[in-house]
Formats: structure tokens, C-alpha cells, sequence
């Protein structure tokens, strides 16, 4: 049924219509409301405000604190604390703990809450942070959502809602929680139409799950791009103008919120009307400001250099009694007096200020008067110590009504008006929470919640245009849609995990879970659904350029992608595509893919094609090279992390015994001999890597150093992803090291690499060789590895965490095979080669590169045995072993 339908039958009832989000809701009635349909009785409403409503009562029957985000994540920040306390068995040691871990924390509980996850994984000790969290919101009288949820399918109210004519969006989400609510709420709520139609690889959430319809490739869509946001907004501007479209046929959607401060002023300056669905941030207004300014002062020793903006910028309300023509007193007159107190730091520096030496002239005795009032004023606002949150909050109430001037200026005087009273009501609903806190949190979650306001929102207005996130622009009916943003660092398809619940950990949880490569998926899904809505014109841009940070933009995955779809409407562009290298670099595995061959890496991370498995048994073979090569990691690992004095020949025979045992239970052996064979093999190489370190002037200083796998290391702790720059690349990685020798004298470090197959195979991969004979030379800075260099990349970040490190250099690289090493020396001229061969990797245009490969079936480094070389389309080189017929 469509909306206007389900408003028209049912017109004097009470309605409820159950939407993805508020904005949706209102811009599907609006528009309904501007063709000239009944909306009477009509209230559009989320899940989570619904329950709320349910529940109203008993809230405030029963004194309940409701928690939002910013709430959670401080209860959680005090749960990780008082844990880490207590037992230095916790995971999160003090380093860890922080208002990000706290948040990522707190998202964890409230996705396994939803899901209906009772039993919390015993990982990063989840389940005992869960069990404090669960104790402290009794001890605090609160609920959360998800409690929030539950309680609304108990409380007598709910017969009330039943009673009430619901309909519900079609593409409505619903985790499992807020499933039960609904079902019980209404079992025959009728489905409303939505003006998207469903997509192939639809969210796992829809309630509704419907047939799936492809996206319309008959639709006629115009790209562009533009050299800076400035450009991008631009664009649209011009574009109006020359096809005369009205503003209230217009939306604009954005994938980032950094573009509505843009986009307002482009408009402003050409006398466009625009309305905003998000309204504008708060972060430039006079009264934020003021706030910041006296937080950062208390956070900075009461610096008096921080208050110094606002006595210039005339955002400072100074009444002094002295209003004559002849004698007002500024701001800076202020300021001037201030400095000559000689107080500049420190909080009970401040009390001399109470004093005023009866040798000053009447003038400054009246400033001195106003200043000593503004700092008691100040000193009274801002907490020490741990204190009761609300009443704090009640005094900076207080202190904005009394020092905040809004400025003259006519536009600016709406904002700043309307941002002041904005902040000055969430302040009334902060002083409902009873929390008792220490300062600096204090100051965090005041400021987290401000920062959260906009204001002048608004909906879809009449004669102006619209601006709105991408994935609510598709509701407003309007006809034409610029859809902007879509570079590669606004829509990132770097697939980041959750520091907190990984998704190894997801998968044995529940394969109900979202993993990390979901939440990329779903925001192209988005955009595509917002494609299907009724335009008649489409425009979809990026700026290729940041003029902030002065660097090259590219397009992301997703403007790649729709551009090739539609490329049928602009078939002259098909031959300019460009693809560069370093937009399908997410690794350092990528990197070395890249090094063997540009087509591989098209093939691997943008067609994301895989290798057939091999089905054939090998009676020759026990262990593949992977499992043999862990294995052999392993014995090595143990080996090394025993005291120097317990290490000899007997205890690496004992545990070589130990895990290959072990490793034979777990993976089955054929033949015996084969077996005894490949155990003699493990044996063989790790007392020769014994014997070579041994014979080493260098100690063994750590052993499988991890970083961002969630495994903690002897000497640094558990260690996050890395972050590595690699020329105008910015990679994070995760990795495991397989151990780090010391020379303490010399402050250097080299890295080993333990490696099991063959040397002179490897060796190829690694170098490119130039010259014959006695004049033969090795270049490493040309082959297709580049482990080496990232490793050191990443255990020179590693090193700073510790100062005793500090000024430690990262000097060699050695890769340990069983009869011999290769050893690389980073000195300046090496790096410097490495630094500029990625560099030209990366700016490989794919593309045009690939009309220079050509497949060579003899070429053992790069195609023999390529796992691609039967759909590699290429023409075969006739090498002087093949036979050639004239």
C-alpha cells in the first residue's frame, strides 16, 4: 500500500507509521502533503523512540536514567578502570583504556543486546566487563536501549499501542530485539510502498523479505569531477542555472558532514535558498566556542593565554557599570588589566585576584571589580576533584546566560541565537543524570554532547533546495539529484575489523553478526537503493582534489563502479578509463601481488577472483608448505621464549617431538616414512637456525612480535594494527614478526624471517640481476618482496612505545632459510630505492599498463605458475625451446 493510501482509509484514526528514520518518515509526508493528500493523524516513528513511548511512564514513575551513547560509553570507561584495578590479569591494562576503547567497548554491548546474545565471549574479558556494566546501570537506577526494549513488551501501556493503526515501512530494519517488539505490537501492520526499489545482496536485517529487482541501467546519469569541494558545489550551482531546474526540484546528498558548511556558503553567496535535513554544526557558533574556550583553559593549568580569543572577538559580555560615552570600558581594556595582574597559570594562582590595591586609579579598580566577579565566576563553574555532575552543569548554565554576548551581525545573530539556546536546553536535560565524576570526563562529555547538536534543521521546503545524507535523499520526491562526495577517503572500502570484536570471534558468537567488510557493503548498497528512487536526473561527483591538506584525490570503488554501469550513456569516456594501482592496495600482500604483475592485482582485489582449490592428494607430501611453515614458526617461538640458560639441543628435540605430535593428531599422515621424513626435515632446519643464532654477536630480543591480532607480546604488550606510510599511501596493517635481535651497544635492532622453502627460488622473487659472471649484481630494491620493508615500517613505529627504544634504529632484515640467510643492510641509498619502486608501483595506471603485459608460459617468477594464467588473455612470446612453423 502506499502512504497516501493507508492516510486515506484510515484518516481519523490515530496512525503510526513505523520508519527507518524520523527524517524519511517526515520527508514521505511532506511530500504527500505538497501533492495534496490528507497526512491527518499521521505520525511517523523509529522502533527506538517507539519503545521509548511504550515505556514513558515507567520511566518516570520509577526515576529511570535512560542511556544514550555518550552516557554508555562513560559508564563503560569507569567498568574498564575499576576491572583494570582490581586484577592485572585484565586485558585492558591502563595504556588501553581510554574514551575510544570505552566506545568501542560499549558498541560491542549494545550489538550483542540486540542480538540477543545472554552468554558474552570470555575475549578481551568481555564477559566480565558486561557483568560490571549490567551492575553498575542498577546501582544507577538506568536502562539502556536494549533494556528499554525488553521492558516495552512487559509494561501494560503496550495494549494501548495495539490498539493503535500501525503501517510499516518496507525496507524497515530490525535487529532481533526490536523484531520481537514489533511482532508483538501488531501482527497485522500493513506495509507501505517504499519510493526505492530492493537490490540484489539486500541487508541481512529487512524485515521484509522481498524479491529482489536489479538497478535501472536505463536511467541517463552524468559524472564529473572537480578540483576541490568549492568546485564540486559549484557544479551544481552552474548546473541550475543552465537548465533552469527550481529549487524545490533539487536535492543535494552528501556522503560527509564536512560538506554542509561548504555547501550553505556557496549557496549563501549566490542568494539560493536552501534548507538542510541535518541543519548546520554547532562548532563555529559564540556560545560553543565560549565552552571550548573555558574547558580548554581548565585542561591547560588554567593557562591564561587560552582566554585570550575571547576578549577579542567580541563574544564577551562585559557590563561594568562604567556605559558613559567617555568611559566604556572593552574587552581589551579587560584583557589589558588582566595581563598587568600578572596572573598567567595554575588555579589557586587566581585567588590573588580577590585582592585590589586601594592605590589604583577608579577606572581600574572597576575593571579589576569585573575581572575578579568573571574568574570567581569561572573557578566556581569548573569542577575539582570528583563532583556531582548535574549540579556542575547547573553552574555553566549560569556562567553562558551571563557571559555570552551574541554578535550584531544580522546572519550571524539568527545562528548564534538559535545555537545558544540549542545548547542551553541540552544542558537542562544533562542535569537529569546523576553521575559523580572527575574532571577531565567532565569536560569530555559535556563537549561530546554539544558537539552532537545542529541547528536550523529542516525539512524539504518550497522554493528551496534540499540537502541531506545520501541514504535519506531518495524520500523527498524531488526530480533531480546531485549526488556528491564519492571519493576514496569519504567512502573508504578499506575493510577495518573492530578493535574489540574481531571477526574470528563474530563467526563462533553467532553467524548472525555483521562482519567488518559488511559496513562497506551496506553504505554501496545504500547509495545504489538511493539510484532506484524516481529522478529524472542524476549527477554523481567527486572532488579530486583536498584543499585542505593540498594532495590528490581518487574516486572511490563505488563512483568506479556506477561510472562502469552506466557507461553505456557516455560510451566516448569508456576510452579514457583510468584505474590507478594504489586504489586496489588494502595490504602488504597487495603490494607484492602488485610487484609480480598489475593484472594479477586487478584480478585479485578488483574482480576478487581466487585460485581453484587443489582437490589432488600428494602420498608424497604430509604437510602443505603453509601448515609446515607455521609449524616450524611455532617450535622456534616456544624455543626462544625460554630463559637463555634453559635453551639447548635436548629441550628444541623435545618440543620439535611435542608439536609435531600434536600436529599428527590433529592433520593425519599416509605413509610412515613420509611422515619420519618431513619430521626429520623440522628438525634439521631448527637446529641449524640454533646453531646460526648462537654464533650471532646479537641477542634474541623478542620473539612472533603480533601486532593488531589481539595476542599480547612479552616486552610490548598487545599491540594495535600499524599504521605505515608508504609515499602519498597510507596503510594500516596487522602482522606477526618472527623475532627481533638486539645489539644493545650499537642501539639497533635486525628482523628475522623464518622461512622454509627454497632459497634460490625465493632469492629470484627478491632481486633482479643484472650483468654475467664475475660482473653479475643483485638489485634487492627491484624485486617483487617488499616484507622487509613494511616490517621495519611498522617495528620502528613499535619501538617509540617504550622509551628505552627510543633512539634504537631498525638496521637489517635477514631472511633465515636452512643452509643460509640473505641478509639486507638498510642504509639510505637502499630505502630510498625501496621508497621510489613502491612509489612507481603505486602510480600504475592499470589499465593502460595491462596493454604491455604479455603472458609468458617460461616465466617461472611471474606466470608459470600463476594461479591466473588459464583466463590471463594475452598473446603467448615464442621462446627459442618452441618450435615455430613458417
Amino acid at each position: 500500500m502506499e502512504i497516501w493510501e493507508f492516510a486515506s482509509e484510515y484518516i481519523l484514526e490515530e496512525k503510526l507509521f513505523i520508519v527507518p528514520t524520523r527524517a524519511i518518515g517526515v520527508l514521505m509526508i511532506e511530500h504527500m502533503a505538497k501533492g495534496g493528500k490528507s497526512a491527518l493523524n499521521l505520525n511517523p516513528v523509529t522502533i527506538k523512540k517507539l519503545s521509548q513511548d511504550i515505556c514513558q511512564m515507567y520511566i518516570e514513575e520509577n526515576d529511570i536514567l535512560v542511556i544514550d551513547d555518550i552516557l554508555g560509553k562513560s559508564i563503560v570507561l569507569d567498568c574498564l578502570k575499576s576491572l583494570n584495578q582490581e586484577s592485572d590479569e585484565f586485558f585492558f591494562k591502563e595504556n588501553l583504556i581510554d574514551e575510544k576503547t570505552a566506545e568501542e567497548v560499549y558498541s560491542v554491548i549494545i550489538e550483542l543486546k540486540l542480538k540477543k546474545i545472554d552468554d558474552f565471549p570470555k575475549e578481551k574479558d568481555l564477559d566480565k566487563i558486561y557483568k560490571r556494566y549490567t551492575l553498575k546501570l542498577d546501582r544507577l537506577n538506568a536502562m539502556d536501549y536494549c533494556d528499554i526494549l525488553l521492558k516495552a513488551r512487559e509494561v501494560k501501556e503496550l495494549s494501548s499501542f495495539k490498539d493503535k493503526t500501525i503501517a510499516v515501512a518496507s525496507n524497515i530494519e530490525f535487529h532481533d530485539l526490536e523484531r520481537e517488539l514489533f511482532s508483538q505490537l501488531n501482527q497485522n501492520a500493513i506495509k507501505i510502498k517504499m519510493p526505492v526499489k530492493k537490490l540484489i545482496d539486500s541487508p541481512k536485517e529487512y524485515f521484509f523479505k522481498e524479491s529482489v529487482e536489479s538497478i535501472d541501467r536505463d536511467k541517463k546519469v552524468c559524472f564529473f569531477n572537480q578540483f576541490g569541494i568549492r568546485n564540486e558545489i559549484k557544479y551544481i550551482i552552474d548546473d541550475i542555472y543552465v537548465k533552469s531546474i527550481p529549487l524545490d526540484e533539487v536535492v543535494i546528498a552528501y556522503t560527509d558532514q564536512k560538506y554542509v558548511e561548504w555547501i550553505n556558503l556557496e549557496f549563501q553567496k549566490e542568494d539560493l535558498g536552501i534548507s538542510f535535513a541535518d541543519g548546520l554544526d554547532i562548532l563555529t557558533s559564540t556560545t560553543y566556542r565560549f565552552i571550548k574556550t573555558i574547558c580548554d583553559f581548565a585542561k591547560n593549568y588554567y593557562n591564561i593565554w587560552e582566554l585570550r580569543p575571547m576578549f577579542f572577538n567580541g563574544s564577551l559580555n562585559v557590563e561594568t557599570g562604567l556605559e558613559k560615552d567617555d568611559e566604556t570600558i572593552t574587552s581589551n581594556d579587560i584583557y589589558e588589566e588582566l595581563v598587568k595582574c600578572k596572573v598567567f597559570y595554575g588555579r589557586e594562582n587566581y585567588e590573588r585576584l580577590n585582592f585590589i590595591s586601594p592605590e589604583l586609579d577608579d577606572k581600574a579598580k572597576v575593571k579589576r571589580k569585573w575581572i575578579r566577579e568573571f574568574f570567581n565566576s569561572i573557578m566556581f563553574t569548573l569542577p575539582e576533584g570528583n563532583v556531582e555532575f548535574r549540579e556542575y552543569i547547573k553552574r555553566l548554565s549560569i556562567l553562558i546566560k551571563k557571559y555570552v554576548k551574541i554578535p550584531d551581525s544580522s546572519k550571524a545573530n539568527s545562528y548564534d541565537k538559535t545555537s545558544m539556546k540549542a545548547i542551553l536546553e541540552t544542558l537542562k536535560r544533562m542535569e537529569k543524570i546523576p553521575l559523580e565524576i572527575e574532571p577531565d570526563r567532565y569536560f569530555d562529555i559535556v563537549l561530546s554532547y554539544i558537539e552532537e547538536i545542529n541547528t536550523n534543521r529542516s525539512g524539504a521546503r518550497p522554493s528551496k533546495a534540499f540537502a541531506c545524507k545520501y541514504n535519506i535523499a531518495a524520500y523527498t520526491g524531488r526530480k533531480h539529484l546531485y549526488l556528491i562526495g564519492l571519493d576514496s577517503s569519504s567512502l573508504d572500502s578499506k575493510i577495518v575489523e573492530s578493535a574489540i570484536l574481531l571477526d574470528n570471534i563474530r563467526r563462533d558468537i553467532s553467524p548472525s553478526l555483521s562482519f567488518s567488510k559488511e559496513n562497506y557493503r551496506y553504505k554501496k548498497y545504500k547509495i545504489r537503493e538511493a539510484l532506484t528512487a524516481s529522478f529524472t536526473n542524476i549527477s554523481i561527483g567527486y572532488s579530486n582534489f583536498d584543499m585542505v591538506d593540498i594532495k590528490a584525490k581518487t574516486p572511490s570503488k563505488i563512483y568506479t563502479e556506477l561510472k562502469e554501469e552506466y557507461g553505456h550513456v557516455e560510451p566516448c569516456k569508456a576510452i579514457d578509463r583510468k584505474l590507478m594501482s594504489k586504489d586496489l592496495i588494502f595490504s602488504g600482500t597487495s603490494i607484492e601481488t602488485l610487484g609480480q604483475c598489475s593484472r594479477k592485482l586487478y584480478f585479485k582485489n578488483r574482480l576478487f577472483l581466487k585460485e581453484k582449490e587443489d582437490i589432488e592428494i600428494d602420498l608424497d607430501r604430509w604437510l602443505d608448505a603453509l601448515t609446515k611453515g607455521n609449524l616450524v614458526h611455532e617450535i622456534l617461538n616456544l624455543y626462544f621464549d625460554l630463559p637463555k640458560e634453559d635453551r639447548d639441543e635436548e629441550i628444541l628435540s623435545k618440543l620439535i617431538e611435542e608439536r609435531v605430535e600434536k600436529v599428527a593428531k590433529e592433520i593425519p599422515y599416509i605413509l610412515k616414512e613420509v611422515y619420519n621424513r618431513e619430521k626429520e626435515e623440522i628438525k634439521v632446519y631448527c637446529k641449524k637456525i640454533l646453531e646460526r643464532e648462537q654464533n650471532s654477536q646479537l641477542e634474541v630480543f623478542i620473539n612472533e612480535l603480533s601486532f593488531g591480532r589481539n595476542k599480547t607480546n612479552r616486552i610490548f604488550g598487545p599491540l594495535k594494527t600499524q599504521e605505515i606510510t608508504i609515499g602519498d599511501l597510507n596503510l594500516t596493517i596487522s602482522g606477526a614478526i618472527d623475532r627481533v635481535d638486539i645489539d644493545k651497544k650499537g642501539k639497533w635492532f635486525k628482523i628475522v624471517d623464518y622461512k622454509t622453502g627454497n632459497l634460490a627460488n625465493f632469492d629470484k622473487r627478491l632481486r633482479k640481476s643484472e650483468g654475467r659472471g664475475k660482473n653479475k649484481t643483485y638489485d634487492y630494491s627491484e624485486g617483487q618482496k617488499f616484507q622487509f620493508f613494511i616490517y621495519k615500517k611498522a617495528l620502528e613505529n613499535i619501538i617509540k612505545e617504550k622509551d628505552e627504544y627510543k633512539d634504537f634504529s631498525v638496521k637489517s632484515f635477514s631472511y633465515e632459510f636452512e643452509d643460509d640467510s640473505i641478509d639486507l643492510i638498510f642504509d639510505e641509498e637502499f630505502i630510498n630505492k625501496i621508497e621510489n619502486r613502491i612509489n612507481d608501483l603505486l602510480n600504475i595506471d592499470i589499465f593502460q599498463n595491462d596493454k604491455k603485459i604479455v603472458y609468458n608460459n617460461t616465466d617461472s617468477l611471474t606466470c608459470k605458475y600463476c594461479e591466473f594464467k588459464n583466463i590471463c588473455k594475452t598473446d603467448n612470446i615464442k621462446t627459442e625451446e618452441e618450435e615455430v612453423d613458417y
